[in-house]
């Protein structure tokens, strides 16, 4: 699998490339949904701009194609500008500083820090940060860094599989 281009998320007035797919919970409660494919770095086929404030994630733009329609944040949310991400409980993972290990596979390469957000029913609950390039890193948090790689890729592979069936 090709590494993938990540979404972006304005936090704290910064803008950074997300290692997660906040929507991707939506998406799976909406039958039928297929986007096109735009290239192999974008297997969801759609990109996503995200924004925290006050503790809350919202989508706030959109773009994507379906059967070669452009369509955009209104397609699933009309008349509103930025959408309260309600649906999604979960973490996502902001890769911060330098790529150190470059993996060609999803969202799995390593960079000097991971900023994980944690969300629950899309409020903010928790953050942390983890130094990769730590020579003192526990291995438990290294284990811990390897499965949450491995869950992050989990919704490429469900997506590859619910397309086979289709």
């Amino acid at each position: 699998m090709t590494a993938q281009c990540m979404e972006q998320v304005i936090y704290k007035g910064d803008q950074f490339g997300m290692a997660a797919e906040p929507l991707n919970d939506y998406l799976c409660s909406q039958k039928g949904i297929s986007f096109d494919p735009s290239n192999t770095a974008c297997w969801r086929g759609y990109y996503g701009k995200w924004e925290i404030t006050d503790k809350k994630l919202y989508l706030i733009a959109l773009e994507a194609k379906i059967d070669g329609n452009k369509i955009d944040l209104h397609y699933f949310f009309p008349n509103q500008e930025k959408v309260f991400a309600e649906w999604f409980t979960g973490q996502i993972r902001i890769p911060m500083g330098e790529k150190v290990e470059h993996i060609h596979m999803g969202y799995a390469s390593v960079y000097e820090k991971d900023l994980l957000l944690n969300f629950k029913k899309g409020v903010l609950v928790s953050e942390k940060i983890i130094d990769n390039c730590c020579g003192s890193q526990s291995k438990r948090i290294k284990f811990e860094t390897m499965l949450m790689r491995i869950q992050e890729n989990e919704g490429y592979f469900k997506a590859i599989l619910q397309k086979d069936n289709e």
